[in-house]
């Protein structure tokens, strides 16, 4: 047996704790939803469940890369790590796949408790549908779970591969949601029937398209899709049910469906960039500064220039809790209080982009 084979074979034994620990507890989670859920769907009150299994997939497609690496964020391990016969590339194989099984494992065993829960009231759902929510579900999962174990990756603590993780979840739909921003405000001031304006309207979409860069909206998405066509849209009035084809599922609650291809896209990138960084990273760099773009350098003016910017209504106190928080921000990137001119300078600069982008975009619309 080859050392690659022994090792992915250790790492498997040393899993089936935790994993049997995480099945156990998101068995019962969306049992308990299920059985709940669809009780109060037979009176009128709720919907068949299977958003938690969305919510189960979400929470181990990020967490579990982040305990399977973690160890390579100690010198102490690291260096033991080190001395196996294998390569660079094969141990960090070992570890996504490792990490990828108890994924699987565990979303398995979530499915297969919900799905036998929902069997009780099985003439009441479409639940022929359920076994390609299965397989579509677990595919988006694979891409979180590359994108977070690559983004975990990137920073050289635990602490700092947290943080960063749990920052990239919203920086991007920050970033474009307070582009967006001006184009809702002018809709509501300016423009006669606010509210009701064909041009509010579009800001409204404008919003729905900028939640799309969450990277749990793909599956989101997707479990409202199978949702609405495996349990119908109920109306309440008279309790009738319509039971609505893929076709109108997808334009109704999918209508951006075209930007799974980006996340497609960016989970083979993470991917990729997770061997890479795997593959270079030096054994000196474990517990030392995070410095990759990937963490805190790119995503504190990220936030930064996001806040500024929607503080739109001149919010003196807003301004300064993010002026303040930036710096926090660059304290803890840097564990000390004297940061370098080069992050002032940068938190000068957003603050001026900022503003000035501020001004134009009040022109524009005004």
């Amino acid at each position: 047996m080859t050392v690659f084979k022994k090792y992915l074979g250790y790492r498997l034994k040393k899993a089936v704790l935790p994993t049997l620990a995480f099945s156990l507890i998101a068995l019962a989670i969306t049992s308990f939803y299920a059985r709940v859920s669809a009780d109060g769907f037979m009176a009128a009150v709720g919907p068949m469940g299977i958003e938690s299994l969305a919510t189960i997939m979400g929470v181990i497609a990020s967490i579990i890369p982040m305990l399977e690496t973690a160890r390579f964020k100690s010198r102490r391990n690291i260096d033991t790590l080190w001395f196996l016969p294998l390569s660079r590339f094969k141990m960090a194989l070992v570890h996504y796949l490792s990490g990828l099984f108890q994924v699987f494992i565990i979303y398995t065993v979530a499915f297969v408790g919900h799905f036998l829960c929902l069997l009780d009231f099985s003439e009441h759902f479409k639940l022929q549908y359920m076994p390609l929510y299965y397989v579509l579900l677990l595919l988006l999962g694979v891409i979180v779970y590359s994108v977070f174990i690559f983004l975990f990756g990137e920073a050289n603590g635990v602490a700092d591969g947290v943080i960063s993780s749990a920052l990239w979840i919203f920086a991007l739909y920050a970033a474009v949601s307070a582009l967006g921003l001006p184009i809702k405000l002018y809709a509501v001031e300016y423009i006669y029937g606010g509210y009701n304006s064909a041009f509010y309207a579009f800001a409204r979409e404008y919003s729905q398209f900028s939640a799309w860069f969450i990277p749990f909206a793909p599956i989101n998405n997707l479990t409202v899709v199978f949702q609405s066509v495996m349990q119908g849209w109920k109306n309440y009035n008279d309790c009738e049910i319509y039971w609505p084809t893929f076709a109108e599922a997808i334009n109704r609650s999918f209508k951006h469906w075209y930007m799974v291809f980006p996340w497609i896209a960016a989970g083979i990138a993470s991917t990729w960039g997770y061997f890479r960084t795997f593959c270079r990273k030096g054994a000196e760099k474990a517990g030392d500064i995070s410095g990759s773009a990937f963490c805190y350098k790119t995503l504190i003016p990220i936030y930064g220039a996001s806040l500024i910017f929607m503080s739109t209504e001149g919010d003196g106190f807003t301004f300064f809790l993010t002026v303040a928080a930036m710096y926090i921000g660059y304290s803890i990137y840097r564990r000390s209080f004297r940061i370098p001119k080069s992050d002032i300078v940068t938190i000068l600069s957003v603050i001026a982009g900022s503003i000035a982008f501020m001004l134009l975009t009040n022109g524009a619309f005004s």
